[in-house]
């Protein structure tokens, strides 16, 4: 149980700590915004990888469970009930710790709604991640088979993410797997809450402290890093975006370098990108239930 609880908890807001250090305070200008980009997609990337670390407390109360589904102590279905109910709370709390570590002090985008949008999203990719990690030990009784699996999977979901490879990049033969990703609409909503109109106006980024992110002071200003800052207002300048000052030009610019926001019409809002990610819960949980189903019925029978 220690383990376990380590693994939901501590773990989390320990990586959200070493994140905080490495990326505090990010700038507005182009080098901070693709960073953030970058950022927001491990947060994603993370969540896959930690939830194989508590397969090991699943493969320790396996013989248990079928010893109790011998004795028909419960159904199959209540077992998978019992275990995501299980998760919430602790899948809930860890996405907590971490929003609260990493989004002030990387300073995203300072709005309420931004900040519950964040943290929802963490929450609903943890608890994903765990479904499909359960859905893997449940059916597959092999010593680090599951963890390996679960590996390869959640290496493919970050590889068709849209954020190494944009979508026109990816491979014919591998295009299902980024409309079926939940790392990939997990990420493209966290990006357009970040860099969209749909959750306010960062408050905090008024056109002086707006223009301090771009001027010769700011980091990774020099060489290539000015013209790339200058990108965004040669496109307003000639009509292309109307924003009203670089920061909400490097926002627009930075949801159309990676296809997404206004104009495109399956990744424009949010809420329905996540909602498109959460579908890949119930499919994972049904996976899970004929896991232990398969798993126990000789045992129960018997």
């Amino acid at each position: 149980m220690g383990w376990f609880i380590a693994s939901k908890l501590v773990i989390p807001v320990a990586v959200g700590g070493v994140y905080s250090s490495f990326f505090y305070q990010l700038p507005k200008n182009f080098w901070g915004s693709f960073t953030t980009a970058g950022l927001l997609f491990v947060t994603v990337a993370l969540a896959g990888f930690l939830s194989i670390a508590p397969l090991e407390d699943f493969k320790g109360e396996w013989p248990l469970v079928l010893r109790q589904r011998q004795d028909a102590y419960y159904r199959s279905s209540s077992y998978v009930m019992e275990k995501i109910l299980q998760e919430l709370p602790y899948g809930l709390m860890g996405a907590i710790g971490f929003a609260v570590i990493t989004y002030f002090a990387i300073e995203l985008k300072m709005t309420p709604y931004g900040f519950f949008f964040y943290t929802f999203a963490s929450f609903v990719v943890n608890m994903v991640a765990t479904a499909i990690a359960f859905s893997a030990a449940s059916n597959i009784h092999i010593d680090f088979l599951p963890q390996a699996l679960c590996t390869v999977w959640n290496t493919l979901n970050v590889l068709v993410a849209g954020f190494f490879l944009p979508k026109c990049q990816i491979p014919k033969w591998w295009s299902w797997l980024y409309w079926i990703s939940y790392q990939q609409w997990t990420w493209s909503a966290l990006m357009i809450n970040q860099f969209g109109s749909e959750s306010g106006k960062d408050m905090t980024m008024g056109d002086t402290q707006c223009e301090a992110s771009f001027d010769s002071g700011a980091k990774c200003s020099d060489g290539i890093g000015n013209l790339l800052n200058r990108l965004p207002m040669l496109f307003r300048s000639i009509g292309f975006d109307n924003s009203t000052n670089q920061c909400d030009a490097m926002n627009s610019f930075t949801l159309n370098m990676f296809n997404l926001g206004p104009g495109n019409k399956t990744h424009e809002n949010q809420w329905l990108c996540l909602l498109y990610a959460s579908l890949s819960l119930p499919l994972f949980l049904v996976l899970f239930y004929i896991g232990v189903w398969r798993s126990t019925r000789n045992t129960y029978k018997s």
